[in-house]
């Protein structure tokens, strides 16, 4: 399956977006240890969980990209619900 540019860059914004958002994600609650807030945990996956609805876009862009291979259509729904 070939990929058209818009496919291309979408694929790419969205896998960089994931994980920009799983790192701040991740040090937020990282931050929990320091301070022993419970805060620091639920923002930090309230943070993973904004970026959430782009995890099917970026995993089947890297299956594309490696395999030639989509994700299949159920797959894909139940990872981005």
């Amino acid at each position: 399956m070939t990929l058209e540019l818009v496919d291309i860059f979408q694929g790419s914004f969205s896998l960089i977006f994931v994980c920009i958002s799983l790192v701040i994600g991740f040090i937020i609650l990282s931050k929990y240890r320091e301070y022993k807030s419970r805060l620091y945990i639920l923002a930090g996956l309230s943070w993973i969980g904004i970026a959430n609805p782009y995890f099917p876009d970026s995993i089947s862009f890297v299956m594309n990209m490696l395999f030639q291979q989509s994700l299949p259509v159920d797959l894909y729904l139940i990872i981005g619900n």
